[in-house]
């Protein structure tokens, strides 16, 4: 499988070449409470690398980083996983899958996927830039129920996330020799 991961200016691995070090985390303890905190947080230390099937989306990622847009001067770089050339015990994670198999016990009121907005709110959970008048505007509710944005599980936000970034999570170090491309873009 081919994955990619892309790298604004300015973050981790814009900074750190992972060519010559390979990708590495942070901690050990793997559990679907720290793969949410992962997706929707940006946690660190984390026990997870994130990468995504899709070139389109690393690129995205790669556009814009802490050190601000990627330019000619100061290109984003797309990392190339391959990771048939990586141990075989390597541990690829489906988060959405993932998050969702682990939770089956939340109850009523409280499943991972459940929430109180209308039908657009998936749109505002996967781009909030584009539709954010979608997390604020309180939706239609019966009864004296006090005016809020709508309820979402922090579950239902990561596994949007998951399949918005067709995001593949690593449990574990990518070792250098996995990394069969870096390009440049801007």
């Amino acid at each position: 499988m081919v994955l990619y991961k892309g790298a604004g200016p300015g973050s981790h691995w814009w900074n750190n070449n992972a060519q010559l070090t390979g990708f590495t985390v942070a901690a050990a303890i793997w559990n679907a409470s720290r793969m949410v905190r992962h997706i929707t947080a940006f946690s660190h230390p984390s026990p997870y690398l994130s990468f995504s099937a899709s070139f389109a989306v690393a690129r995205e990622y790669a556009l814009d980083g802490p050190a601000g847009a990627a330019s000619q001067a100061q290109p984003g770089t797309v990392y190339e996983i391959d990771t048939a050339l990586c141990p075989a015990q390597l541990p690829l994670v489906d988060p959405a899958n993932a998050i969702l198999t682990a939770n089956p016990a939340l109850g009523v009121g409280n499943l991972p996927t459940h929430h109180d907005g209308g039908q657009d709110l998936i749109l505002g959970i996967a781009s909030p830039a584009l539709h954010a008048t979608v997390l604020t505007t309180p939706p239609p509710r019966l009864g004296n129920a006090l005016p809020a944005g709508p309820a979402i599980q922090r579950e239902l936000q990561a596994v949007v996330f998951a399949l918005r970034d067709a995001e593949v999570l690593i449990a574990g170090n990518v070792p250098a020799n996995c990394i069969v491309g870096v390009h440049s873009v801007y």
